[in-house]
């Protein structure tokens, strides 16, 4: 694994999940913001979100419900992590350089958070894989430049997703929680290629485990194969995470499947949209 370097990354996905052009970026991600404005049932501050990460065209609305939750509150760092799609390894990385690029400009990586993350869970460590050509990481990054402007960013790929890594993970982030006010971003899709009523049916089920911060009832129908999400991992990280500072539950902000936009319901992948706060009796 790579060491930290000045190097900084290019988007990788500017001109086919988002538009290459800032002015036209800008216009789409304020339009998304702004239509989910002041509809968030919770006005407690957000410690963690899931957002999806096709295309901005199919699911740039429902991320934005999250974004939009939590952009009236400040943070010191918004860690992100998402899977790694093309490249294979164990553990988590973090990306080894100095920052994501975007057409809005440079997200700046928070490496000192960054190596006290690295501290307590070592099978993360500092690498560009999972980095290179992955997007899903990197479409949030519009958004949090959007919605936390000039708020450094801890970017995690997650190569083998396992509920011991999430457990790791969520735990270290619990105990950094009072060195760093940060807000944790889970990037992932839900199922994939099914119909429009079979996708509502699997990710109904995720859903309601989401909802109740039930990572082993979503972890046991992702095993049984009756529900989907690329982002497993990151997923069970926020609802660990949400539980080990006293959240009880999750506000689904907003879900749909690509043929909600398309209108082609044959073959579909699923979208979801949530908000972890804390103690929420």
């Amino acid at each position: 694994m790579m060491q930290r370097s000045d190097s900084v990354r290019k988007p990788a996905a500017a001109g086919r999940f988002y538009p290459a052009a800032k002015s036209e970026l800008l216009r789409e991600l304020d339009g998304m913001l702004a239509q989910h404005a002041g509809v968030s049932p919770n006005s407690k501050k957000p410690l963690a979100i899931i957002v999806p990460h096709a295309g901005y065209m199919y699911s740039g609305y429902t991320a934005a419900a999250a974004y939009e939750a939590a952009r009236a509150f400040s943070y010191d760092t918004i860690v992100v992590a998402g899977p790694s799609h093309f490249d294979s390894f164990q553990g988590g990385a973090i990306y080894s350089g100095s920052a994501y690029a975007t057409p809005l400009g440079e997200a700046q990586i928070d490496w000192d958070f960054a190596q006290r993350i690295m501290s307590k869970v070592p099978d993360i460590k500092s690498s560009n894989y999972g980095h290179r050509e992955e997007h899903s990481i990197e479409v949030q990054v519009p958004f949090i430049q959007a919605a936390f402007p000039q708020t450094p960013i801890v970017p995690i790929a997650l190569g083998n997703q396992s509920r011991e890594l999430s457990g790791k993970l969520a735990d270290a982030l619990a105990e950094l929680r009072s060195y760093r006010d940060f807000l944790f971003v889970a990037s992932s899709d839900l199922s994939h290629f099914h119909t429009h009523a079979a996708a509502q049916e699997l990710d109904g089920k995720a859903s309601e485990c989401i909802s109740e911060l039930d990572s082993d009832g979503f972890l046991e129908f992702l095993t049984l194969r009756k529900t989907e999400a690329c982002g497993f991992g990151a997923v069970l990280t926020a609802m660990q995470y949400g539980r080990a500072l006293g959240a009880k539950r999750a506000d689904v902000l907003h879900q749909c499947t690509s043929g909600d936009v398309t209108g082609d319901t044959s073959r579909v992948v699923g979208y979801l949209s949530a908000a972890i706060r804390g103690d929420n009796d």
